[in-house]
């Protein structure tokens, strides 16, 4: 036998039973050579009393010994539990058939006659320890099986007695959804389940399951937050229905089941591909081998549906899971299951809700829903150590909360969403959430590729100089909301209104903090392209005064995928309302009017590139010098006729200020209708800046006495900018401002 074989069998226990020591001894040889542990009996009372003390894994049995014989041995064996499937090779000199039969009547595999081959004994020894070690691992591999249909069968009692709280009532809305999913369940056509925050998806995906002829089937949860596409620098190709894609494992895995997609909105682009590819596929073969079930927040299942074409032309039109507040009705009956299901958890006495208690919850405003209520509930049931929970014992954690972050005071209403402080739960850091309302038609797919596009691109800059972001998402009600660093300070629009144009060293000063933030944005291959007054803050942090933040990157695109981003044509342009930004025909902010850079309207040419950004930094440096903008007007089609044909006076003509010669070039430079024109860089403008000379430059102890002389400032400048940030669409990120 080779080696491997040797090692396979090397535990493998032997026994062999001869009469003849001279026989065993052979025996032994020839089996330690395989590896095997060999044990001997001389007669079959010893034979069997061996057995007791250690079960073999195969036995070597004479026929003819004094006392019990052979046949008698193996057949008293094959009566005991655990000797049952020991395999039993009779070794004997009696070859008549008579014998040979009785010998397979006893229970014996084998029948090897003597004087016997070497060879041919190791072979059947062989085939029978490497029968026996199969029949040893299916055993095992059978037990593991059941243990875990047994696990799995315990783990979906566990689950659907756990979610099956928000399916209970008797509400007219709870019924309505009962219904629904009945009927849905019988079809088993991939659903769509439009749901608010915490009212029962998960329930609602279940009880499909569990209503479906694959009840018995696999059910698989998949949260759609945590999957990933191919990265942007993917250049694999498109998707196969082949391909071995996240959500491909998550069908395999599934077959013949259930796979049920939570959040199917937050799904990236290239797997709403492959998710489309998947259920086409399905559907060309005309088999459902997966039923994909799917749920979406409010507002954005509806859109969803809507779609004509890829991955959700699949759904029908979404099952509306009811909020807590349309179903008021079955407050009591939950508050009761979830009472009764958290002292069974803990093993306590049943407790009751008072009809203090009661009325509490159920004329409270759950924005949480089910979810809220059950944990009220249970935080109450924790809090009281007796069988009746008052309203005393009943706490609720005020606000709403929006990823990780709680609503704590709202600071300005506009036409496109709100402006909330924040506060992160864990870290009690300030923040502010803009949170763009779902009926401006946030709810839309394109726009939330859009503005993860565009808050990933923020998040990858971190200059001291460009406005943090600390998170962003979309709300369980299909609000998008992004949270970043609240400031405490106002924008250069506010400030040169207030105080008039600014100090040219001064000016200067904050112009090189912006080129710093442009610069890491340009290196990193973004474009901001809305630099305006209105963008860049002027704050205090800490003990530092006048420190810059570029704000609103909502218009940053890649400088690399620029054109066919946007899709912008360069002619046929919509002019907006005075004051609005500015729409390409293809209906994407590009600018606003006054500080858009005269290429992005010429035909040909290319994508605009960064220099857009100078050009825009620029008219804001001859807004902080002169207090006016480089040309005057608000009809957007003078300006940009302007922009694009007139040379601007020099700032210096404009000021009553003595603006420096060098800083007059380098506006102009700024300014040029060529882009090859203005500064190679904003590193290159942040250069040039530094080495304009002044007799008394900008320092840190001037801008505190400045600060320090104009507290008011703040506090005239916030009602105005948080007014313009929650008017502003769903770009990333704008302007956030509060005073302390």
């Amino acid at each position: 036998m080779d080696s491997e074989a040797a090692d396979r069998h090397e535990r493998s226990v032997v026994l062999v039973v001869d009469d003849q020591p001279e026989n065993l001894k052979v025996l032994g040889q020839l089996l330690r050579s395989e590896g095997c542990r060999v044990l001997a009996a001389t007669q079959g009372e010893e034979a069997l009393a061996l057995t007791r003390k250690l079960r073999p894994d195969l036995i070597l049995l004479d026929v003819n010994m004094p006392g019990v014989n052979g046949y008698q041995v193996c057949e008293r064996l094959k009566l005991r539990e655990d000797m049952r499937e020991v395999p039993v090779i009779f070794l004997t000199a009696r070859t008549e058939p008579e014998s040979v039969v009785r010998g397979f009547e006893a229970g014996a595999v084998d029948y090897v006659t003597k004087p016997f081959n070497a060879h041919e004994l190791r072979a059947r020894v062989r085939t029978q320890l490497e029968l026996q070690r199969r029949r040893a691992e299916l055993t095992r591999r059978t037990e593991e099986l059941e243990h875990e249909l047994a696990v799995a069968k315990a783990a979906r009692a566990e689950a659907e007695y756990r979610v099956q709280g928000p399916l209970l009532g008797h509400s007219a809305a709870v019924e309505e959804l009962r219904r629904a999913l009945a009927e849905r369940a019988r079809s088993e056509a991939p659903v769509l389940l439009s749901c608010p925050p915490g009212a029962g998806a998960e329930a609602a995906a279940r009880t499909l399951h569990a209503q479906s002829a694959r009840s018995e089937r696999a059910f698989l949860s998949v949260d759609c937050a945590h999957l990933r596409g191919s990265s942007p620098d993917d250049s694999s190709g498109s998707l196969t229905p082949g391909d071995e894609g996240e959500l491909s494992r998550a069908f395999a895995l599934a077959r013949g089941g259930t796979l049920f997609l939570q959040g199917v909105e937050l799904l990236p682009e290239t797997l709403r591909e492959e998710l489309h590819l998947l259920l086409h596929a399905q559907d060309a073969a005309n088999a459902a081998r997966v039923w994909v079930i799917a749920s979406a927040a409010r507002g954005v299942s509806e859109a969803l549906a809507k779609e004509d074409q890829g991955a959700f032309a699949h759904f029908g039109e979404p099952v509306a899971i009811p909020a807590l507040s349309e179903r008021v009705d079955d407050i009591p009956e939950l508050a009761a299951h979830y009472l009764h299901r958290h002292g069974r958890r803990l093993g306590r006495p049943p407790q009751r809700l008072s009809s203090g208690a009661m009325v509490l919850i159920s004329t409270r405003r759950w924005h949480g829903n089910v979810s809220e209520l059950r944990s009220v509930i249970e935080r109450a049931a924790l809090k009281a150590d007796r069988p009746l929970v008052r309203a005393e014992d009943l706490s609720f954690e005020e606000g709403v909360s929006f990823g990780s972050y709680r609503l704590e005071e709202r600071l300005a209403t506009g036409g496109m969403g709100e402006v909330w402080r924040a506060r992160h739960r864990l870290l009690a850091r300030p923040a502010a959430l803009k949170l763009i309302r779902e009926s401006k038609g946030s709810a839309n797919p394109v726009m939330l590729q859009r503005f993860e596009r565009e808050a990933r691109a923020t998040a990858r800059l971190v200059s001291p100089h460009t406005v943090r972001m600390y998170d962003f998402g979309i709300s369980d009600r299909g609000e998008y909301y992004y949270v970043m660093e609240l400031l405490q300070g106002l924008d250069l629009r506010n400030l040169v209104d207030a105080c008039g144009p600014l100090a040219p060293a001064r000016a200067v000063a904050l112009l090189q903090q912006a080129c710093r933030s442009l610069a890491e944005a340009h290196g990193e291959g973004l474009i901001h392209r809305d630099i305006k007054p209105e963008n860049l803050m002027i704050c205090r942090m800490g003990v530092d005064y006048d420190v810059l933040k570029v704000l609103d990157f909502g218009l940053v695109k890649d400088s690399l995928n620029l054109a066919e981003a946007d899709s912008e044509a360069t002619d046929g342009f919509a002019l907006p309302p005075p004051g609005e930004p500015l729409v390409t025909g293809g209906g994407l902010v590009v600018g606003t009017p006054g500080y858009v850079a005269p290429e992005v309207f010429s035909s040909g040419g290319g994508a605009p590139d960064f220099r857009v950004d100078l050009y825009a930094l620029g008219c804001v440096a001859y807004w902080m010098l002169t207090g006016s903008p480089v040309f005057p007007g608000t009809d957007p089609a003078e300006l940009f006729r302007q922009h694009k044909l007139d040379e601007p006076p020099p700032p210096s003509a404009a000021s009553a200020r003595p603006i420096p010669a060098e800083l007059d070039r380098i506006v102009l430079a700024c300014l040029a209708k060529d882009p090859a024109r203005r500064p190679a860089s904003a590193m290159d403008l942040e250069r040039q800046l530094g080495e304009v000379g002044f007799a008394q430059p900008w320092t840190q102890e001037l801008a505190r006495e400045w600060w320090e002389l104009r507290p008011h400032l703040l506090a005239s400048a916030q009602s105005d900018a948080l007014l313009n940030l929650a008017s502003k669409g769903s770009g990333v990120p704008e302007t956030q401002i509060r005073s302390y």
